[in-house]
């Protein structure tokens, strides 16, 4: 059974993305609750603990950047949360797996230069896309900083790593900051 992401509620949602649901189209399960399930022939859900509107935010401003002939990310629809779970409804794009390819290094090279492309939209302070507090591998869950120079990164990061060991500090290279975000004046990056 299909349902439409564009009208169904987020009960209806919820309740076609439930691992008791015998009718769901599973793309992409991982124990512990991460769920990439298709809802129709043009849209998935990705659902769990882990899903947040940041994830959202930051695929919908790589959408947004990168030219979908040199890469294709989905579009976002819509997002929301119900209880500590987030649902990120998107575009279903039909391809291989990574995990299922039998060179997964073919992949290297493409997202190598997405990422410096994004490195060409640059803003005054540094930061995610989402343009929020910076949390993940580089952060400490519980440090939520929003930083505005790089200095500030320097230091943060600085300040982690030296406690374990006494290697120089690390300095980020001089210039323009890199943005996570599009605006208005780059087009569309990578075409």
């Amino acid at each position: 059974m299909a349902i439409r992401w564009d009208t169904a509620t987020e009960d209806e949602i919820i309740r076609h993305c439930l691992r008791s649901n015998p009718d769901r189209d599973v793309v992409s399960e991982l124990d512990g609750g991460l769920s990439v399930v298709r809802i129709s022939e043009d849209a998935v859900v990705k659902c769990g603990l882990d899903v947040s509107q940041f994830e959202a935010a930051n695929q919908q401003r790589a959408y947004d950047i990168l030219n979908p002939a040199f890469m294709r990310v989905p579009r976002v629809y819509r997002f929301f949360t119900s209880g500590l779970d987030g649902y990120l409804v998107m575009e279903y794009i039909n391809g291989q797996p990574v995990s299922s390819m039998t060179d997964p290094d073919a992949y290297l090279e493409p997202m190598a230069k997405a990422l410096k492309l994004f490195e060409c939209v640059q803003r005054a302070r540094p930061g995610p896309f989402h343009e929020s507090v910076a949390f993940g591998r580089l952060w400490l869950d519980y440090d939520l900083i929003a930083p505005a120079t790089v200095s500030a990164i320097e230091e943060y990061y600085n300040k982690r790593q030296l406690k374990k060991s006494t290697p120089q500090p690390s300095r980020l290279p001089a210039g323009p900051i890199p943005s996570r975000h599009r605006s208005s004046k780059y087009p569309r990056l990578g075409g």
